[in-house]
């Protein structure tokens, strides 16, 4: 899923928001305007075939929903192929327009919420870009954390880093992420709550906050997070900073207590070096007696 598709869906959704004279509130910046569901399953179609793993599961609500035939069903969950049947299941609800599409966004919640997490969270970084590229500073830490975890490559790191100033190198990341899909743009916003954890807690409140209004807007409820948790979900964001800060704190201590450790191994070395000196330059005047 690419920017580019992202932000035509974006478009599309804030358009039909303006037409129907409806405004989101809680959004800090312009950008941060979420495309509607429907739109998001259309925009990640080939991440669904591949990753979709309870595809019956996900046959068998919609036929109970009427959405699918029950020749259509038997055909689909007859598939061996997980991928197969989603190709499948995606052609019979391409008929049911946007119906289909949010009733199938709304089972991808309930059935596989961590890759449609992964979907959102793909999304949202695409559309917060500007932003992102002016706020992140530790971007090298955080190209080597995605390093680390097969996120990206040894060569795509170095043309992150390479680059001189965070904007630029921030720019560098987001060329890396449009080649790839939403895996790596769901590892790189969670990796700011490491690296960035004050930029995270920032984004991801305004993020759910606006999740939160679009399921609103739409009159559905929003799986991520419903009003009554939110603050309790707040709190769990502010404790995870804490515990980020105090890791910090104390690799900062730790660092500071090897750069000791190094001084005193210098001056010790250094007495040492002195002393073999002194040593044979004592030897040397024996061996001229």
């Amino acid at each position: 899923m690419t920017y580019r598709t992202i932000a035509a869906y974006s478009a599309t959704s804030n358009s039909s928001r303006t037409d129907k004279g409806k405004k989101v509130t809680g959004i800090m910046y312009p950008e941060m305007n979420m495309a509607r569901h429907q739109d998001l399953v259309t925009s990640c179609m080939d991440e669904l075939v591949e990753r979709v793993n309870e595809s019956r599961r996900i046959c068998k609500a919609l036929l109970s929903q009427g959405l699918l035939t029950e020749d259509k069903y038997r055909t689909i969950v007859e598939s061996s192929r997980s991928q197969d049947r989603m190709k499948q299941l995606l052609h019979a609800l391409s008929s049911k327009g946007q119906q289909g599409r949010e009733a199938l966004y709304r089972l991808l919640q309930e059935h596989e919420p961590e890759l449609t997490l992964q979907m959102e969270h793909s999304q949202y970084v695409h559309m917060v870009r500007q932003r992102l590229i002016q706020s992140v500073r530790q971007v090298e830490p955080v190209a080597n954390r995605m390093l680390h975890q097969g996120l990206i490559t040894e060569e795509e790191y170095f043309q992150v880093c390479e680059e001189e100033g965070s904007e630029a190198r921030m720019h560098a990341m987001f060329r890396v992420l449009e080649k790839h899909g939403i895996k790596q743009s769901d590892g790189f916003y969670n990796t700011l709550f490491y690296c960035e954890p004050l930029l995270y807690r920032e984004l991801e409140k305004h993020r759910v906050l606006q999740m939160y209004e679009l399921g609103k807007e739409h009159n559905q409820l929003v799986h991520i997070i419903p009003e009554d948790k939110l603050e309790e979900r707040l709190r769990e964001l502010e404790f995870k900073e804490k515990q980020v800060e105090k890791e910090k704190q104390d690799l900062r201590k730790m660092w500071e207590l090897l750069e000791k450790r190094q001084a005193e191994m210098d001056e010790e070395r250094k007495q040492v070096l002195e002393m073999k000196k002194e040593l044979e330059k004592r030897q040397r005047k024996r061996d001229d007696m």
